[in-house]
């Protein structure tokens, strides 16, 4: 009978924990960034339909929130590189 565990282990690496390791987190770390990061852009995609809809609201909500998002997102990817190199 072959032995399957090396097997999944494997795969279960590979799709669940290759990614998160790569920018310097577990999974549960990158699960909850993902998920609180997701819930704020679905809540500011509704604030940019409320400002088509009536655009005297919601003026820069979406906007500004972009821009933390991009500074944040290089951030972490910055951190990410950086140790990186420090395992060289």
């Amino acid at each position: 009978m072959q032995d399957n565990t090396s097997k999944y282990s494997g795969w279960f690496h590979r799709y669940f924990k290759d990614h998160p390791g790569r920018v310097g987190e577990c999974y549960f770390r990158h699960l909850g960034y993902s998920l609180k990061t997701g819930g704020q852009m679905v809540f500011y995609a509704f604030c940019l339909v409320l400002h088509g809809l009536l655009p005297f609201l919601c003026e820069r909500t979406a906007s500004d929130y972009v821009c933390r998002l991009y500074a944040d997102m290089q951030a972490r990817r910055q951190k990410s590189r950086c140790d990186e190199q420090d395992d060289v």
